[in-house]
């Protein structure tokens, strides 16, 4: 529930990245990152394991379920790539 929260605070405050300094959306980009890479190791496990058993079971309607869980990342990974966008922006502005 936190990630969902998370992810839902960074959508709602993409626009508002011009407030903050480089240093605090770089943590805020570190702090996700290892959200995603974390959540993203178990639910591509749990895929994993959807897959098998569809094949096992030969309840095929298992596998559109594992696509679908690992399609739920994307809102996460796009806001680390609005990340990335800002930092990169303001690392080639001169100062």
């Amino acid at each position: 529930m936190y990630f969902y929260t998370l992810i839902k605070h960074n959508l709602m405050t993409t626009n508002k990245l011009s407030n903050l300094s480089l240093e605090e959306i770089q943590s805020k980009k570190n702090k996700l990152q290892n959200i995603v890479i974390g959540l993203g190791t178990v639910m591509f496990l749990a895929c994993g394991a959807l897959i098998y058993l569809a094949f096992h079971n030969k309840n095929y309607g298992l596998i559109v379920v594992a696509f679908a869980c690992l399609i739920s990342m994307l809102p996460s990974i796009i806001v680390i790539s609005q990340y990335n966008k800002e930092i990169k922006a303001r690392s080639t502005t001169p100062n």
